[in-house]
C-alpha cells in the first residue's frame, strides 16, 4: 500500500482512537498501563506515517507491542479496526 493511501485510509481511524482514549483519561490505578499503550500505539502510527507499509503483515507487526500492552491493561486488542 502506498504511503499516500496509508495516510489517507489507514492512519485516521487509529489516530482518532488514540485521541479519543487520551481525552477519556484512565482511572488512576490503570493510568500507567493505559499511557504505555497509548504511547506505543502513537509510536506505531508515527512509524507507519514515516515509512509506510510494504504489506498487510507489516500492519500487524507494527501494532504487536501496543496490542500486548492493551491486553495487559484490559483493553480489547487484536482487531486492526477496533
Amino acid at each position: 500500500m502506498g504511503v499516500d493511501a496509508v495516510r489517507a485510509i489507514v492512519l485516521p481511524p487509529f489516530q482518532q482512537q488514540v485521541d479519543d482514549l487520551r481525552a477519556l483519561g484512565a482511572p488512576p490505578r490503570e493510568r500507567q498501563q493505559v499511557e504505555a499503550y497509548l504511547r506505543a500505539k502513537q509510536e506505531a502510527l508515527d512509524a507507519i506515517e514515516e515509512r509506510g507499509l510494504s504489506s498487510n503483515s507489516d500492519l500487524f507487526r507494527v501494532f504487536e507491542r501496543s496490542d500486548r500492552l492493551a491486553q495487559a491493561a484490559g483493553l480489547v486488542a487484536g482487531c486492526i479496526f477496533g
